[in-house]
């Protein structure tokens, strides 16, 4: 019976412990990691310092948990975009949708002071994007091949999207725009699939 209540005290403390990189993550993403005294984490969280570190040992630690938690959030588009049988436009268009929610809550203070304070860290969200980017040229190269879209340079796809992915990680972007991120996504990919000439244009 002690062994059944020190797992099941494991098991509340690891769940806890999630709860918490939920929380800071959130808090940091809004306000950098310069901003955010240890003083601050655990006022949010509402708990001692004593208790705090005896789950993350070092502000180091809990920045790198931090970034996997974020990282998280875009497990699984793979599955989405590359999913055969849905629409193939539908495809591209539920993946970016699936990334507005994370891509919103980024910062680029936050991605500042990862460049300046955690440069490991930020590696890992470079090497997430070329992930991505990659997955992309792979929609983009079927596409192709089954003729959904016209035979073009890949790459030059591949840096609109990076561009329009990283541009929507300032939120005074859409602010200044009058913007919901929806609406950019929407936006976008009419521009990029159908085009700016009415097909109307000329007749």
């Amino acid at each position: 019976m002690g062994r059944k209540s020190i797992e099941k005290e494991r098991l509340i403390l690891a769940d806890e412990q999630k709860e918490w990189i939920e929380k800071l993550t959130i808090l940091f993403l809004r306000n950098g990691i310069k901003r955010v005294s240890m003083d601050r984490v655990v006022v949010h969280l509402g708990v001692s310092k004593a208790t705090f570190y005896r789950f993350f040992e070092s502000r180091d630690v809990l920045i790198e948990r931090v970034i996997e938690n974020y990282l998280s959030k875009f497990d699984g588009f793979e599955k989405i975009l590359h999913d055969e049988n849905k629409d193939y436009f539908q495809r591209f268009i539920d993946t970016f949708e699936y990334f507005s929610k994370p891509l919103l809550g980024l910062n680029n203070l936050f991605l500042k002071d990862l460049k300046e304070y955690y440069p490991k860290q930020l590696e890992k969200i470079s090497d997430f994007q070329n992930h991505i980017l990659k997955e992309l040229r792979i929609y983009y190269r079927t596409g192709i091949e089954k003729k959904y879209i016209i035979d073009c340079n890949i790459s030059v796809l591949l840096a609109m999207d990076k561009a329009m992915i990283w541009q929507l990680t300032d939120g005074s972007f859409l602010q200044k725009n009058q913007l919901t991120i929806a609406e950019a996504f929407e936006q976008y990919f009419r521009i990029k699939f159908q085009g700016l000439i009415p097909r109307d244009h000329g007749k």
